[in-house]
């Protein structure tokens, strides 16, 4: 799998910003920023078979009443299938985001020795022969789905009714391989809120879905969000530009209203060789990183930043002290672009 990313200028608002020994003022603008999935796949794995190992739990386990906060009882719900729509959805989704080739979902329980509480994983002989007939580099295992809810209702200081839904489901994957006995672990835990409030006990109730549908309904939902969370994702992080009354760092800003780069660069990088003012200096090297991070060159990023820091730290005074806190901030956020790079490059 390959993964591009880019970094776009979007807008440049000018903004005041209290100055320090000089007038300083700042230009903002966002960049676009690729963060690296949570859960991640190896990118030599263009065929991935997604499979039911999962024992269904008993109808009466993990369904509880409450009446103004007090247990008063169980019930029963069918959610034998609730595992099939979790992973339906969530094949579905990951084949519509495009990063494989193919995603295929063998939705028929594969467990034969575990029970609901526990996880029994795919022995060898059954990961090398599932991968061989679906002719999958790897297998997206699915040990254990439970769901867990609880119905209640009190009655309110205003003699209204509360009625309530909460539901939870936890689930944990195994990522396993036919040629190595690598093995990797995800698992999570999602929560949805239902609530109704009415004067009449039955109409608040009446205003609660339908028990077993929402459980459906919510596994779903969140087999589509465990989908995302092996995607990528682009994140908006905000980056400013310094401006003051050195003709260097304005010629450069002119430059950069028409991402004319590589001239803004030049008129910074001569301002920090040849000012004297280590604040304006600052500036110049601050500027120059965070251009360098727009195309993506982060190793000069950190270069010009870590020279920004070094110029601030010569100044004096609280304004200097709060712009190193800033470009500390800022290079911490470079540290971080490296690591999510590193691993999107994997």
């Amino acid at each position: 799998m390959a993964h591009t990313q880019t970094n776009r200028l979007l807008t440049v608002v000018f903004c005041l910003m209290l100055g320090m020994s000089v007038f300083a003022q700042q230009w903002h603008t966002t960049l676009d920023v690729l963060r690296p999935a949570k859960y991640s796949l190896p990118h030599n794995i263009e065929h991935l078979l997604i499979v039911n190992n999962t024992v269904p739990q008993p109808d009466d386990y993990g369904h509880t009443l409450l009446t103004n906060g007090t247990p008063t009882g169980r019930t029963s719900v069918n959610t034998e299938q609730l595992p099939f729509h979790f992973l339906f959805s969530l094949t579905q989704q990951l084949d519509e985001q495009g990063l494989l080739s193919d995603v295929s979902l063998l939705e028929h329980s594969q467990n034969t020795r575990g029970t609901f509480r526990t996880t029994a994983l795919l022995n060898r002989s059954q990961v090398d022969s599932l991968c061989r007939e679906y002719q999958s580099e790897a297998l997206l295992v699915c040990n254990r789905f439970l769901s867990y809810d609880t119905m209640g209702v009190c009655l309110l200081e205003n003699e209204s009714y509360y009625a309530f839904l909460i539901a939870y489901e936890t689930y944990s994957f195994s990522l396993q391989y036919p040629d190595k006995a690598e093995t990797l672990y995800y698992t999570g835990t999602d929560t949805l809120y239902w609530e109704s409030t009415a004067y009449a006990l039955e109409k608040a109730l009446n205003g609660l879905p339908d028990r077993q549908q929402a459980l459906t309904d919510m596994a779903s939902y969140i087999g589509g969000r465990v989908a995302m969370r092996f995607v990528p994702a682009w994140e908006t992080v905000d980056r400013y530009f310094y401006d003051c009354r050195d003709n260097g760092i304005k010629q450069g800003l002119q430059y950069l209203k028409y991402k004319q780069w590589d001239k803004a660069i030049k008129a910074w990088t001569q301002t920090y060789d040849t000012v004297k003012n280590n604040v304006t200096k600052a500036y110049a090297a601050a500027n120059t990183a965070v251009v360098c991070e727009i195309n993506n060159n982060l190793d000069g990023a950190v270069l010009w930043g870590n020279r920004a820091l070094e110029a601030f730290s010569s100044s004096s005074g609280p304004e200097a002290l709060q712009q190193q806190i800033n470009i500390r901030y800022y290079l911490k956020q470079l540290e971080q672009r490296q690591k999510d790079e590193a691993k999107l490059n994997l």
